[in-house]
């Protein structure tokens, strides 16, 4: 069988999560499949982090930059040439007119959501109106939409019904670099020195929900005796300062810390939970007990068995599920599942 693979941008430096997803994919696909043969369709750019393989051929599709024109003109052009039995495109859109069978990966459908704050990037606004108007369309077209949890896919189900009947979950794939860290302690305390706190992702995105997620946690603080710090991850003071002044909660800084941290994989919302897993950590949802989510709906409450357990038990617990849980998480049954 044939097979062309779009991943336009996994040759740019900046790589965000669905170009590692997309990247990791094809290199446990070339260790576990050697009779297909795949045409891997990429975008011209500096980073060559992958190269032809055996019946794996790299098609840098180049003449633009501009990832609409790439995809909906350059993309249909270079397929027409290979001919494949199958297409599957990685990053949720696709070309509106693809006259071969398409398997299309659907991370989330946030983009059809309400926006959140004003962002001020015109690319990104352009983006938004771009999926909007392309995602519903190529998944009424796709013979198979892949998604990377069950609550995303019950999430398009509900929010494109033409998914319905042809939508899987294929979790995505933890790398092997992210290992149980024997003393995190000597890590945190080059930023915090309390052993109990918080820690916040601090991307600045608006769909992130970063300054309500400050404003909660000052609702926290008020309404605590010892209200534990806030460790905030990717985010300069100075951007951290200005937040702080326009909600008004300036008076909470000095329990905040800054920490440069850095993400090998990306820190894509998906990302993070699943290569949290294997470390042991336990993974709070930010619609947790004092944060609600947009919609306003409380966290689901504990069972009375889990109330009920020691606090040391239920860690302990908590960790061999998740060492437990990794192992549906590696590349191998991502790869398989594709």
């Amino acid at each position: 069988m044939k097979i062309a693979i779009e991943a336009q941008r996994i040759f740019r430096r900046k790589k965000h999560g669905m170009d590692f997803v997309a990247l990791e994919l094809i290199r446990m696909l070339q260790k576990i499949d050697t009779q297909n043969e795949y045409y891997i369709l990429v975008a011209s750019g500096n980073d060559k982090c992958l190269t032809s393989k055996g019946n794996f051929q790299v098609v840098e599709v180049g003449g633009t930059s501009n990832y609409f024109l790439w995809e909906q003109w350059l993309l249909p052009r270079a397929l027409k040439r290979i001919k494949p039995d199958v297409v599957h495109c990685t990053s949720n859109t696709a070309p509106l007119h693809c006259p071969y069978p398409l398997v299309l990966t659907l991370h989330d459908i946030i983009f059809l959501e309400k926006k959140i704050g004003k962002n001020v990037s015109p690319y990104q606004n352009l983006g938004r109106i771009y999926r909007r108007f392309v995602v519903p369309r190529v998944v009424f077209q796709a013979r198979h939409v892949i998604t990377v949890s069950d609550y995303e896919r019950r999430r398009i189900q509900e929010g494109l019904p033409s998914a319905s009947g042809k939508i899987a979950t294929v979790y995505n794939g933890v790398g092997v670099e992210f290992q149980v860290i024997q003393k995190p302690d000597s890590i945190v305390y080059k930023y915090i020195q309390d052993r109990g706190y918080w820690f916040l992702l601090g991307n600045t995105d608006p769909k992130k929900n970063l300054k309500r997620t400050l404003q909660a946690y000052a609702g926290y603080v008020s309404l605590s005796v010892s209200p534990r710090p806030l460790l905030i991850a990717d985010l300069d003071s100075q951007h951290l300062d200005a937040i702080l002044q326009e909600a008004g909660i300036a008076g909470i800084r000095s329990l905040l810390s800054c920490a440069r941290l850095h993400f090998p994989q990306g820190y894509e919302r998906f990302v993070v939970v699943q290569r949290t897993l294997p470390t042991g950590c336990d993974v709070r949802h930010r619609a947790g007990h004092l944060i609600r989510n947009r919609r306003g709906c409380p966290a689901s409450v504990p069972s009375r068995e889990t109330r009920d357990k020691p606090r040391a038990t239920l860690r302990s617990d908590r960790r061999a599920a998740g060492r437990h849980r990794c192992h549906g998480h590696a590349h191998t049954p991502c790869a398989d599942g594709h």
